[in-house]
């Protein structure tokens, strides 16, 4: 650590305390803007006058079934994003909590379907800056290996 900086690998294991008990395998990506989960069934409601997003949160995705967590967090905007593929793509913001390496800092993510990528949680530049530094070259480097 250096001047509250933490070291991370490019990818790590983030705890998501508000949406599930389990940790989820991430991609630290300095090369995307924004962060954003692996998610199905979006849709906006609302609860007690508050816009929020229900959501399944898709832990893994093998076979014909996902395993994923039915969620619910604060519908913070809905932002145009580009893709990796590069189709621009109107999401939804949810702020969550996030942890890794023994620090705890509100998430902001989009929500989209991933099950095209390798990774269900990516976490960029707006949720590293400030926290992390990145080695490109090793995993795990804040968090444990989840056991498969």
């Amino acid at each position: 650590m250096t001047d509250g900086v933490h070291r991370a690998g490019y990818r790590e294991a983030i705890a998501l305390p508000g949406l599930t008990s389990e940790s989820v395998v991430a991609k630290l990506d300095t090369g995307a803007e924004w962060s954003v989960a692996d998610a199905d069934s979006v849709r906006q409601v609302e609860r007690d006058g508050e816009a929020r997003v229900a959501f399944s949160l898709v832990l893994e995705r093998s076979g014909d079934r996902p395993i994923a967590i039915e969620s619910e967090a604060p519908l913070i905007s809905w932002r145009r994003v580009r893709s990796s593929n590069g189709a621009i793509e109107e999401r939804p913001v949810v702020r969550v909590v996030a942890g890794l390496g023994g620090l705890e800092f509100p998430l902001e993510l989009t929500l989209t379907d991933r099950r095209n990528m390798s990774h269900r949680l990516l976490l960029g530049r707006e949720a590293l800056a400030g926290r992390f530094l990145v080695d490109s070259g090793a995993e795990f480097v804040a968090s444990e290996r989840p056991v498969s």
